[in-house]
């Protein structure tokens, strides 16, 4: 067993233009650190930002966080659970 930190980082971007509406606009930009507590465990952190305007009031940014752990007991069975604000 090796206790290594992991990490990755996720962006993406969503344009839509509706022809008999508004059109809307979202992007989003994540990091995540991952560190395994066992062969069998590994614990995760998210962190970043989320910014869109879906509403009329302009645009809303709002911060992301959120955690995650991973149960694999035997090499065909995983357990996931994440959470995210």
């Amino acid at each position: 067993f090796r206790s290594v930190l992991a990490w990755s980082v996720e962006a993406s971007w969503q344009s839509v233009d509706f022809t008999t509406g508004r059109s809307t606009e979202s992007d989003r930009l994540t990091g995540t650190l991952s560190y395994p507590i066992s062969n069998q465990l590994v614990i995760s952190a998210t962190g970043g930002r989320d910014s869109n305007n879906y509403t009329n009031a302009g645009t809303e940014s709002h911060s992301v966080l959120g955690a995650g752990i991973n149960w694999s007991p035997a090499p065909t069975t995983t357990l996931s659970a994440n959470a995210s604000n």
